[in-house]
């Protein structure tokens, strides 16, 4: 990538395997890039999928050495955040919600407040609700709650591939518009 003169890091669950999730094993290697969309790539049966964003925080991306030099890889808590905004590209919320179970412990506060700033409402919407009611982290919960408290948020789908109908959590304004199958 440095060839192409291309912010990049590696992302969603490639990321989250590295963090230590290690419920399965992802079948695509997840790259996030900076503005220009690149094509997937496949190749010795390895799929390379490239998702653009457009702007990539450098509190949310860390380094490590690899056999064959260095590579830029979101840290547990940007990772979080992807795995709900692109959960469509993973399979969808429960998987999402499952490979957020496994680097639950990875996670750090400090860090997760040095990434907010650039992350859209539902999404923080949606993690607070999942912090609050799946993994235990009120503390994670309570902080993206008072971050949102002087901010406009109207009602969103915990799920963006299903319709918003169901339950609504009065706290979050998170609608519970999928049944939930995690394995624990």
């Amino acid at each position: 990538m440095s060839f192409l003169k291309i912010n990049y890091y590696v992302g969603l669950m490639t990321a989250a395997m590295y963090h230590g999730a290690s419920h399965q094993k992802p079948q695509e290697f997840f790259v996030i890039v900076e503005k220009i969309p690149l094509r997937t790539i496949e190749k010795n049966g390895v799929r390379i999928d490239f998702i653009t964003k457009k702007n990539l925080n450098p509190d949310g991306i860390s380094q490590i050495k690899t056999t064959t030099g260095y590579m830029n890889i979101s840290n547990p808590e940007m990772t979080f955040l992807d795995l709900l905004i692109y959960e469509n590209r993973i399979g969808g919320i429960n998987r999402a919600i499952e490979m957020m179970l496994e680097i639950n412990d990875t996670l750090s506060i400090t860090r997760f407040k040095r990434i907010v700033n650039n992350v859209p409402i539902t999404v923080l919407q949606r993690a607070g609700y999942i912090l609050e009611n799946f993994l235990e982290k009120q503390n994670f919960a309570d902080f993206i709650f008072n971050y949102l408290k002087n901010k406009l948020f109207y009602r969103t789908g915990l799920s963006l591939a299903s319709k918003n109908t169901g339950n609504c959590s009065n706290r979050w304004k998170v609608i519970e518009n999928v049944k939930l199958e995690i394995e624990r």
